[in-house]
């Protein structure tokens, strides 16, 4: 019901529900796809594994393992990349756009139409997740230096 014709295996998120009933492009999928990366490696996932696996390292109840809290050169670029891409669709698009996005793309919060294929489509949401996706997507084939100097 959430797909109709279209892959179930798409059926996972907004994001993948969108593509698979073709109401966005293989390229808003992509850029969208490289934002909800970005995201989740600067926020992580609800049930990380480097959690669980703090816990269970070291079976041995006296040996001490040190972390480092300083955050590597990708933790930096990832975390840099994120934000400027926030920053690109909140001056070329607004708040509304930025919040849409993310809350589709980050939060995977689904609008109504998304419920199932009979659903009426929100023409403005829609349109609105679009032109974020489309901003996104020139945001990402822009090389990085040339888009936010430096």
């Amino acid at each position: 019901m959430l797909v109709g014709d279209g892959d179930p295996a798409l059926s996972t998120c907004a994001l993948d529900i969108h593509f698979a009933r073709k109401l966005i492009t293989p390229d808003q999928h992509k850029s969208g796809s490289k934002f909800a990366q970005l995201r989740q490696a600067n926020f992580g996932k609800v049930y990380s594994q480097s959690n669980l696996s703090k816990m269970l390292v070291g079976s041995n109840k006296y040996q001490t393992s040190v972390t480092s809290s300083e955050p590597t050169r990708r933790e930096i670029h990832n975390h840099r990349y994120y934000r400027e891409a926030n920053n690109y669709l909140m001056k070329n698009g607004g708040a509304n756009i930025l919040k849409i996005v993310i809350d589709m793309v980050g939060y995977d919060q689904r609008p109504r139409y998304l419920i199932n294929i009979y659903q009426p489509i929100n023409k403005t949401i829609l349109e609105q997740f679009r032109k974020g996706l489309n901003l996104l997507s020139i945001f990402f084939t822009t090389p990085f230096r040339k888009m936010v100097g430096k």
